[in-house]
């Protein structure tokens, strides 16, 4: 959605082509940081700021960036564990203990940096 904004924002006002091309980057890149951000807030932000409940993502079986780089971290039956939880096996009873692998595992920390590298794009 960003880069299609970014590309009709510089095509609405007949910008060469280069310019069409970076602002389309440019917008592809920001709404990428934004996902990364938006994702890890699930598991990390506030309820009260947010205006939803932590961990919607794991009790509808999302797996987003932050359970890929969990998952890189966990050992085999740890990995099982969170698999099954994300397959609603476990579901939201799961969710303190893959907050707490989550801050373990420093995933809030490397998915900003992911979305800061995109930004930085």
């Amino acid at each position: 959605m960003k880069r299609r904004s970014a590309t009709a924002g510089a095509l609405s006002v007949e910008a060469p082509p280069e310019r069409v091309k970076e602002l389309s980057r440019f917008g592809l890149e920001a709404g990428l940081a934004f996902q990364i951000v938006d994702d890890i807030l699930d598991y990390v932000g506030d309820e009260r700021l947010l205006g939803k409940r932590p961990g919607t993502d794991l009790a509808e079986g999302k797996t987003t960036l932050p359970v890929f780089i969990l998952r890189e971290h966990l050992d085999p039956p740890d990995r099982a564990r969170l698999d099954a939880a994300i397959l609603h096996q476990g579901g939201e009873a799961e969710l303190p203990w893959v907050l707490e692998q989550i801050r373990l595992h420093g995933v809030e920390e490397a998915c900003l940096g992911q979305a800061r590298a995109h930004l930085g794009r």
